[in-house]
């Protein structure tokens, strides 16, 4: 998996809530609370894909899955009661011991399609180099920021 593209946060579409399975459904929320702590311990969020993949990413993984899923209940519990305490909460620990060899390239794929269903509104970021070329094929003639139409 390459390192992602830089993205631009827009409106977080359909809850942005995004689910994954471990030891049942959950749910995770790359909201901008999730954004900022992200970039409070790596720098810049567009290298987010580099830090996944590089040397000392498990810890940086069960951190950061850990944070997305804490997130998503807050959130749900917030839909459903108006406010965030009471939320389920799930340990590092937890889901250090859920995340395993059978599963970490799954959980990857999942943590990436959640950073661009918040990004984008869709989760389809995996393989999609030859989207972006069709995206600038398709983008003729019209402005683009920082740029001349």
């Amino acid at each position: 998996m390459q390192g992602l593209p830089i993205f631009y946060m827009s409106t977080i579409k359909d809850g942005g809530l995004f689910p994954i399975q471990l030891d049942k459904e959950r749910y995770m929320l790359f909201s901008l609370n999730v954004i900022d702590a992200v970039e409070d311990k790596i720098g810049d969020i567009s290298d987010l894909g580099k830090k996944m993949n590089s040397k000392g990413r498990m810890k940086f993984i069960t951190w950061l899955l850990t944070l997305l899923i804490n997130e998503g209940a807050a959130y749900q519990q917030y839909l459903t009661h108006g406010q965030i305490e009471g939320s389920e909460v799930i340990e590092e620990r937890t889901v250090g011991m859920l995340i395993h060899g059978t599963n970490i390239k799954t959980v990857m794929s999942d943590i990436f399609d959640a950073f661009t269903l918040a990004n984008r509104g869709d989760a389809d970021l995996q393989n999609n180099e030859d989207d972006d070329e069709e995206t600038e094929e398709n983008d003729e003639g019209n402005a683009q920021p920082g740029g001349v139409g």
